[in-house]
């Protein structure tokens, strides 16, 4: 059987050029080659390469020890350096140190659901310009969300997490600026153990 071998043929039918392969014979990244880990760029089945992790981090792998940096050793990804977060909460926003992306800020507590808008709506912790949810897109965080809904123990692993706290927002607007049509009801408050998908 005839190998192929990548390359020009000269005038007289030689190979002149041996194209991808090295001393040794070996294709240098033909084609048809599969990923090559070490370039720094995920490819194929690929977990990480280098410092590409294709947005992967400590909360979406290991949702329980969301805190620290995930490793990558031969294109896996190591979640050795993920731990749970600690108790403490130097801004008493009740989002701790570990997960707050300002620690001594109460008023920002986070973009759990990344629109733009802070989650930090509630109890004397609003920021009016950057709170809330941006349901259009438009840049203004019109409709501000239970904070205690968007952290929920659940909520990173929910798909319908902003869905359902939207709609909880909607329903206590709705008691708070049409009472009569409400019955007078109180406001509603979120409970972690009743909203399960």
């Amino acid at each position: 059987m005839e190998r192929r071998v990548r390359g020009r043929r000269g005038v007289d039918g030689a190979v002149t050029d041996q194209g991808d392969r090295d001393a040794g014979g070996a294709d240098q990244g033909g084609a048809d080659q599969g990923p090559s880990c070490g370039n720094g760029v995920r490819q194929g089945s690929e977990e990480c390469d280098g410092a590409d992790r294709g947005g992967a981090t400590c909360a979406t792998e290991t949702p329980s020890t969301p805190v620290g940096q995930l490793g990558c050793v031969n294109c896996m990804l190591v979640t050795t350096d993920c731990r749970a977060p600690t108790a403490t909460d130097m801004d008493a926003d009740d989002v701790v140190d570990d997960l707050d992306p300002e620690p001594s800020n109460p008023r920002v507590c986070g973009d759990s659901d990344t629109d733009g808008c802070d989650d930090c709506s509630l109890r004397e912790r609003k920021d009016p310009a950057n709170d809330g949810y941006d349901p259009n897109g438009d840049g203004d965080c019109e409709l501000a969300l239970d904070y205690a809904c968007m952290n929920g123990a659940n909520a990173a692993s929910d798909p319908y997490r902003t869905l359902a706290c939207v709609t909880f927002a909607h329903i206590n607007n709705d008691r708070a600026h049409f009472a009569a049509e409400s019955g007078n009801a109180a406001p509603l408050v979120w409970n972690e153990d009743i909203w399960e998908v």
